[in-house]
């Protein structure tokens, strides 16, 4: 518990019951008188005020003055008020309760023999006791006990606490280790004789647990040894019985609905450390829990993370208490909360689920937190009274992120449930791999590349096509059989300057219908038109058939906007030449201009998959010293209808064409591409911050496989219809536990 100091050297300053504690251990052969708590004095007041003169210390003699008025019924109120010492008391449960709480209360501080008495822990223990009364428990509380009284209280309690939902023990005291072996300590312990007054911990806690659901256990006891002369250890959580080892063979019955399950275990104060006393009526520990653990809607495993708080606080971080769970689920002591303490509740919910969300746990992860954070079958009202949790809901369900257990290169690409992932080997080469993203095995091995040589992959839109490129190559693979389709050759130029001597595969992209695919190389035809089917070159382009409206030295960025039409960003490395944006009509063999970009460098290139948009962000012509600048440009009309200031690095266009969301990778803002303005949509919650989708590696978090199509999903509902969605892609045990924790509050229908 405390720093344990004797009462003989600690002020009265508390209450009339330490006072008389103090006296009577200060006279510890006094014969008993009418209450065998306290000393008895012959011969009337004058021979006990003469008594009282022989006293050398004033402390003592103040005390034993409430003694001779409590002797002489002048203070008969102050007896009735101290605890029956000894005595196992029931105390009924001050309210009702949806499941049954059974709690056995000890408290022990009047130590004779040799052991040092301590100053708290019987207010501790009538503290305990009111408030878990409080909390609808039915309380049986001993304070001052010996090992038989304690252990015949425990047979009470534990036969109550059959069947209960919660089964509780608290106590505060002194408390040792020998040989591996937790014990209390009660009052008849003697410091020579280890055979009497030393309670083994192990058997109360096994013994609780096999009759309640759920087991609660609190050890405000002294970590300096009371019997340090001895050679034995303070009571210990980090050895032999401790609570890691904790556990009980019996079967836990079942309750009639569903509870929490498992145990925790609370110490006042960390392994090998001492809980300081305080200066109050109550130890720090137990003043901290008997307030926090009143706070509505808080669970067990919060309480005690406030109670380690205000504890540490309080001490100055000289004592934190310690605590071991294996409890199955948030258990709610006081389970009605106000609107106002469910949405506290909801935002760390909503906290926990946006920080897995952008640590790669995974979506669903992500999910159960976020709806763990709305109350049951919410209304459009509700979810506007809980507008974090129902943002981290949107958030998940349009973020496509999860993780396999790949160390890989961040070439692959996503369709449906399969994953194309480059694995690094030993040898520095990589390992062509399909892997499945739900169930995170491997399907099977595609290929190998050598070291350096591996550049992408890249899935047709039916997903039965897998290409492969690298090496100078583009290989077709079936997915279904792993057979190898074609492999053409579309590099036959060594790359040069920073790539080296190898020949470099940039891009390729297929078309809506998968019929053909595209590839940009180092090769004189710097882009190349090849049948999906057969690997063979249908069309290909060289520079000089860019001249008509630019000076191309280097492959262009392409895209497919149509069964017949590519969307070019052609590029030259001649200064002072600046980026075209142009279209390709491939049946008309026609090259249209869009126009020119006001810029030398482009960060990033998006475009609507429709063909009506094209968005840069470009670098100013001074680098990285200035503000990027973001454009979009109407694609038919060939004009620039929006610019703006960010680093926008992702966009999506909803199905009408008339809005964008554009994400700066901490902020998404919502474009209305009518008059070019930002804007906000109902469907958008305010705060939305969009991420691309990708597969982590396990290992870390790096992305290993990027998906080509779209990162937000348009099609998906909003409101309630949405959250219903999420809740339905949990599993079976997922929505058990988000129905099983989620908020509720007063009023809350």
């Amino acid at each position: 518990m405390r720093a344990c100091r004797s009462d003989r050297r600690t002020p009265c300053r508390s209450s009339l019951a330490k006072c008389m504690r103090m006296a009577h251990l200060a006279l510890p052969n006094q014969a008993a008188g009418r209450d065998k708590s306290i000393p008895a004095i012959e011969g009337g007041g004058a021979q006990a005020i003469d008594r009282l003169r022989e006293m050398p210390n004033l402390l003592i003699r103040l005390c034993l003055l409430a003694l001779i008025l409590l002797q002489y019924g002048i203070v008969e109120r102050a007896n009735a008020a101290a605890p029956e010492v000894g005595a196992c008391r029931q105390i009924p449960a001050g309210r009702d309760s949806d499941d049954r709480r059974v709690a056995l209360v000890v408290g022990n501080a009047a130590y004779r023999h040799g052991l040092p008495a301590l100053a708290n822990p019987t207010n501790d223990a009538s503290a305990v006791a009111r408030t878990l009364s409080r909390l609808g428990f039915e309380v049986f509380l001993i304070t001052d006990a010996s090992d038989r009284q304690l252990q015949a209280c425990l047979t009470r309690a534990s036969e109550r606490m059959s069947h209960a939902a919660i089964g509780l023990f608290y106590y505060s005291g002194h408390g040792i280790q020998v040989d591996d072996e937790n014990y209390l300590v009660a009052v008849n312990a003697r410091a020579r004789d280890l055979g009497t007054g030393f309670v083994p911990v192990q058997p109360i806690v096994d013994e609780i647990q096999r009759r309640a659901a759920a087991t609660l256990v609190f050890l405000d006891a002294c970590r300096n040894n009371p019997l340090a002369r001895r050679g034995l250890e303070g009571l210990s959580v980090s050895t032999g019985r401790g609570i890691q080892v904790v556990s009980s063979k019996a079967p836990i019955p079942k309750p009639a609905s569903p509870q929490a399950h498992g145990l925790m275990v609370a110490y006042s104060t960390s392994p090998n450390s001492v809980a300081v006393d305080g200066d109050g009526d109550l130890s720090p520990f137990t003043d901290a829990f008997i307030h926090k653990v009143l706070s509505p809607g808080y669970s067990i495993q919060r309480v005690m993370s406030e109670v380690t708080s205000a504890v540490g606080e309080q001490t100055t971080w000289a004592q934190t208490p310690w605590m071991k769970s294996s409890l199955t689920s948030e258990l709610k002591l006081d389970g009605e909360q106000t609107l106002e303490a469910a949405r506290a509740v909801s935002q760390n919910w909503a906290n926990l689920s946006l920080k897995l969300l952008w640590t790669h746990e995974g979506r669903q992860a992500a999910l159960v937190a976020a709806l763990k954070g709305l109350p049951a079958d919410p209304s459009e009202a509700t979810l506007k009274a809980f507008p974090d949790a129902y943002l981290a809901v949107f958030s998940a369900m349009h973020a496509s992120l999860s993780k396999l257990p790949v160390n890989g290169l961040p070439y692959g690409d996503i369709r449906g449930d399969q994953v194309a992932v480059f694995r690094m080997l030993e040898n520095g080469a990589s390992s062509l791999e399909l892997w499945s993203r739900s169930r995170q095995v491997l399907l099977r091995p595609v290929t190998e590349y050598p070291a350096n040589e591996a550049h992408g992959a890249r899935f047709s839109p039916d997903g039965t096509l897998l290409l492969s490129y690298g090496n100078g190559t583009v290989a077709g693979w079936d997915v279904a059989t792993g057979v190898k389709r074609f492999e053409t050759t579309v590099a036959h130029e060594a790359a040069g300057g920073l790539l080296g001597q190898r020949k470099w595969v940039f891009d390729v992209g297929f078309s809506p219908d998968g019929r053909f695919f595209y590839a940009t190389a180092t090769d004189k035809k710097i882009l190349q038109i090849l049948d999906a089917r057969t690997g063979d070159v249908v069309e290909a382009f060289d520079s000089a058939g860019f001249a008509p409206i630019a000076d191309v030295t280097q492959s262009p960025t392409v895209k497919y906007i149509g069964n017949d039409r590519l969307l070019l960003l052609l590029s030259s490395g001649q200064q002072p030449e600046r980026p075209v944006i142009a279209t390709y009509e491939l049946k008309e063999h026609r090259l249209i201009l869009i126009d020119h970009v006001p810029a030398r460098s482009v960060m990033h290139f998006g475009y609507d998959p429709a063909g009506r948009y094209v968005a840069l962000t470009v670098m100013p012509d001074n680098g990285f010293s200035g503000q990027a600048d973001f454009m979009v440009w109407d694609i038919r009309s060939r004009k620039r209808i929006l610019s703006a200031k960010g680093l926008v690095m992702d966009v999506s266009f909803d199905p009408t064409g008339r809005f964008m969301l554009a994400s700066a990778g901490t902020s998404s803002t919502v474009y209305d591409l009518s008059d070019g303005k930002e804007t906000s949509l109902a469907a958008i919650p305010s705060g939305f911050r969009a991420m691309p989708g990708y597969i982590a590696s396990s290992t870390g978090l790096s992305p290993v496989a990027m998906p080509t199509g779209p990162w937000f999903s348009w099609d998906l509902p909003s409101g309630r219809a949405l959250v219903d969605l999420a809740f339905s892609t949990l599993s079976p045990e997922q929505q058990a536990r988000v129905a099983r924790d989620r908020v509720s509050y007063i009023g809350n229908d």
